[in-house]
């Protein structure tokens, strides 16, 4: 996998146990938003940026640098807690 690929995992990882989210892996990022938001719209502005900063590196010329990895880790530390943090309240 490459770095990007990575990412996208990564994101998978956290809605595995989602079968109405992960049922939707192989459709791409933007399809996989649209289902994350249907369950969890509390977390759209950090899974925005994750998404833009994904679909920026996905569609330019270069490689990912070391500056692109520092973003997409910043915006998926986020998205997490959010996500996390969103999880615990529908609990309560």
């Amino acid at each position: 996998y490459t770095d990007l690929q990575q990412w996208y995992l990564r994101l998978l990882d956290l809605f595995k146990k989602e079968p109405a989210i992960y049922a939707h892996k192989d459709k791409g990022i933007e399809v996989l938003t649209k289902r994350i938001l249907d369950s969890y719209p509390d977390v759209q502005k950090s899974l925005l940026d994750f998404q833009q900063c994904y679909l920026r590196i996905r569609y330019r010329q270069e490689h990912m640098t070391a500056a692109d990895q520092r973003r997409l880790q910043h915006f998926f530390r986020r998205l997490k807690k959010n996500v996390t943090e969103d999880r615990h309240s529908d609990i309560r």
